[in-house]
């Protein structure tokens, strides 16, 4: 990966916001359904290129476990200050 770290992909982007938004603990993939509209096998491609980006933002430090997976639930994610620093450069929290 040849990207600054604070550098978010517009799906990176777009989960994060989402998880911060939630303000508290939640299962990441559960936004996944409104951020995929397409059909078919592109419903599956685009399922997969949300993991990725899950996974990224996680191996990045920009999301944390908050509450690990029971077997009822995936873990419930927040954003670390780091994520939360990485939604303010690219426009996507207000300061403060």
């Amino acid at each position: 990966m040849n990207r600054n770290s604070n550098e978010l992909t517009e799906d990176e982007h777009a989960l994060l916001a989402h998880i911060h938004r939630a303000g508290e603990p939640v299962e990441a993939n559960s936004f996944f359904a409104g951020m995929n509209t397409e059909t078919g096998r592109r419903a599956t491609e685009r399922q997969v290129k949300l993991y990725e980006a899950y996974v990224s933002l996680w191996q990045r430090d920009l999301i944390e476990s908050a509450i690990p997976a029971d077997g009822l639930h995936a873990d419930r994610m927040v954003p670390t200050k780091a994520g939360v620093a990485a939604l303010r450069a690219a426009g996507g929290v207000p300061q403060g």
